[in-house]
């Protein structure tokens, strides 16, 4: 090999050395964007929207494990997992005085897969004694879901969608400011009820109460709803192995709906009460649903405040023989 071919085949393309280079200012820019909204995510998480802020706040107690105070005995805990039904609906404070036990709301907004958030609690020294479950778990598996994956790695991936809402919502409600201290007020709020929350945003009647005469076209006033309790699927089996080591009770218990919405429900729910056969740590108590006049709701799906203590004090009535502590 001559000389010049030697050098011609031993020295860098020039080419490759500016591709390089420029990878390494691309990788540079992104971490620096990240880094960025990561930041301005961390430090002001109230430009999220509502829904968002409560559901992100209640992630956060499950992760730290201060769902309950030190001090309140396993023996005492009683958790209510339900979605945003649960979460304008149970009010701790109200329930704790008619049974003497120490309850949590962890409704979340649009959450009917539960079983890790009590998982996650259990492993963190928060296990309750009972369980209250008001929506049914899934009982097929899960699809493929990179969701929680892009949401590790990306806690700030709906930023830009935020942001946009935040800015229109500012208009109505006084001014970014006004609308910032809104939402820190809000789960200032959700917090010291120990998990209730009302949806006000979604409230658009006076006094927050629907009239009397409100009905949806999708009413189904003759048709009585079971709910699908059912015991199969991973998300069982995982219920139940849990209640077995932490030596949890399941209470199955009535959601609500409006009057008119279904048809009366039985006393009692059978069917599941059938179909839960076999498994003691669950117990089926009240009836399949129940039914709370229209001015109870503040929208067609929610629960008012007024409502709300109507709703926990039938809850308390039916659970109170299974779950009370007598006061010290």
């Amino acid at each position: 090999m001559t000389e010049t071919g030697f050098r011609s085949s031993s020295v860098s393309d020039p080419s490759l050395h500016h591709r390089d280079h420029g990878t390494r200012w691309f990788l540079c820019l992104l971490a620096v964007l990240w880094i960025f909204f990561y930041s301005v995510w961390l430090r002001f998480p109230y430009l999220r929207s509502g829904a968002s802020i409560v559901y992100s706040a209640k992630d956060t107690q499950e992760r730290r494990g201060v769902v309950f105070p030190a001090d309140v005995p396993a023996a005492s805990r009683l958790i209510v997992f339900g979605n945003s039904k649960v979460l304008t609906g149970f009010l701790p404070d109200l329930f704790d005085r008619q049974t003497g036990v120490y309850s949590a709301n962890m409704g979340k907004p649009e959450e009917s897969r539960f079983v890790s958030d009590l998982a996650l609690l259990a492993a963190r020294g928060q296990a309750p004694r009972d369980v209250v479950v008001t929506l049914p778990w899934a009982t097929e598996a899960p699809p493929p879901d990179d969701s929680r994956v892009m949401d590790t790695l990306f806690p700030f991936r709906k930023l830009p969608r935020d942001l946009v809402l935040f800015g229109m919502l500012a208009r109505e409600r006084g001014g970014v400011p006004a609308l910032y201290r809104y939402g820190e007020n809000a789960v200032q709020s959700m917090q010291q009820n120990r998990g209730w929350y009302f949806i006000e945003g979604q409230s658009h009647y006076p006094g927050d109460r629907l009239p009397d005469s409100f009905h949806l076209g999708t009413d189904r006033p003759d048709v009585i709803d079971d709910p699908a309790f059912l015991p199969r699927g991973p998300e069982f089996e995982r219920l139940n192995r849990l209640a077995s080591r932490y030596s949890m009770r399941v209470f199955l218990v009535p959601s609500y709906h409006r009057i008119g919405e279904l048809g009366p429900s039985p006393d009692y729910a059978a069917s599941v009460a059938r179909r839960m056969a076999g498994f003691p740590r669950f117990t089926v108590i009240g009836p399949n649903y129940f039914l709370l006049a229209s001015r109870y709701f503040s929208d067609p799906v929610h629960l008012n405040p007024e409502g709300a203590a109507v709703y926990t004090t039938r809850l308390a009535g039916i659970l109170a023989p299974a779950v009370s502590r007598p006061r010290e």
